[in-house]
């Protein structure tokens, strides 16, 4: 029978990789990638891609007896298949061995003083065909999750690595494995912690229209009903008009104190006046960190005030350049944790796991809506993990 054999062309492998789910579904079968386009000037102006060969179903291999040559399905179909990534046919007679061929590719790559991850990843049209079916799944869902292809790549990589011999092709298996390798490399700091008899200063900082505003809000709802802790409010975001009006309504709605400072001489008297407070919240305004004198304003009001925390506050919906910039020069200013906000506002979470392997800060706290205090959550990785692969369990 002859099988069913699509090919589709797209200018990345992730852009092809989605095609292809989305004509052939979920249980479609990658059979071969290879670059197109590719002659030099093509490449230079970005004219090149990728072209996938894909069934909707696995092909049906041959017996022991009867093993097609390398690069070659019984059908007679053509794949263009590295001689040293070919399956072989297993010993008992059965179909290819992924798992043990998977293996000595492992192994040989190591031996030659080069990483799994250098192999895949070494262009945009990785051979990724030699894959076990189940690995390969898991690799096309992490794409599908908007996990970068040198992250989706390395995380494999790292399975291969300790993935137990039995769990090779169980894709649950795998997925859990998954879970546990990016929750450990999800660094996680404590909330606002309320010590008795201690004021806590916590400034929020960041660029504009980011949510920092909401973000204290939410922080100050859950402190003052659910922890019932006297909370008051600071704001220096006094450079536009009306700037402090959102936060002043929340003040009004949860009769919460608020100061309206300008100057170091109104922030101290501010922060005097709020000196029974258990936690002040300190609201400020967006700044570019990027530019010398926005950089020194934001240093100048953090040496003032001496808060013990300073969250850097960023939109989860941004791009991963974007927040990955922003960590690094805010985090030259002092800040102490992340929280990531609009976590409800974008189409996946998988280009944060590279920002969130390489932030120097601890993430403190997520956001996911607009209801205050209820869409504020403690940073979990487990949870976060989950998000990121859109995990059902």
């Amino acid at each position: 029978m002859q099988m069913a054999v699509k090919t589709y062309r797209a200018r990345t492998l992730s852009e092809a990789l989605r095609l292809v789910r989305q004509e052939l579904g979920p249980d479609a079968v990658v059979l071969q990638t290879r670059p197109v386009g590719g002659h030099l000037l093509g490449r230079m102006l970005g004219s090149g891609g990728v072209e996938v060969t894909a069934s909707p179903s696995p092909p049906v291999l041959p017996a022991a007896d009867a093993v097609a040559p390398p690069g070659e399905f019984p059908d007679g179909a053509r794949l263009r298949r590295p001689e040293a990534l070919t399956c072989q046919a297993a010993p008992d007679g059965g179909a290819w061995n992924y798992r043990r061929k998977f293996r000595e590719d492992l192994k040989q790559l190591r031996s030659d003083g080069q990483s799994l991850v250098g192999e895949l990843c070494q262009a945009t049209t990785a051979p990724l065909d030699h894959l076990p079916p189940a690995m390969f799944q898991l690799y096309s869902e992490l794409i599908h999750a908007e996990v970068t292809e040198t992250e989706a790549c390395r995380l494999l990589a790292r399975i291969a690595e300790k993935l137990p011999d039995g769990q090779w092709e169980e894709v649950p298996a795998m997925k859990d494995r998954l879970v546990e390798l990016i929750a450990e490399e999800i660094s996680v700091g404590d909330p606002v912690r309320v010590q008795p008899g201690c004021r806590r200063l916590v400034a929020a900082v960041g660029p504009t229209g980011v949510g920092k505003t909401t973000t204290i809000a939410k922080l100050a709802a859950h402190l003052r009903l659910r922890e019932r802790q006297p909370v008051g409010l600071i704001t220096v975001d006094s450079f536009r008009l009306g700037a402090a009006e959102p936060l002043r309504a929340y003040a009004d709605i949860l009769d919460l104190p608020l100061a309206v400072v300008s100057t170091p001489r109104e922030m101290r008297a501010a922060l005097a006046r709020l000196s029974e407070m258990s936690v002040v919240l300190v609201d400020t305004a967006g700044r570019d960190p990027r530019d010398d004198g926005q950089r020194e304003e934001i240093r100048s009001l953090l040496g003032e005030l001496q808060p013990d925390e300073v969250h850097l506050v960023l939109d989860s919906a941004r791009r991963a350049t974007q927040l990955e910039k922003s960590v690094q020069h805010f985090a030259a200013v002092g800040c102490t944790a992340l929280i990531l906000t609009k976590l409800d506002e974008t189409t996946g979470l998988g280009h944060l796991l590279g920002v969130l392997r390489l932030c120097p800060l601890p993430l403190s706290y997520v956001t996911d809506g607009q209801n205050v205090p209820g869409d504020i959550h403690g940073a979990v990785p487990h949870e976060l993990a989950r998000a990121i692969l859109r995990s059902d369990h």
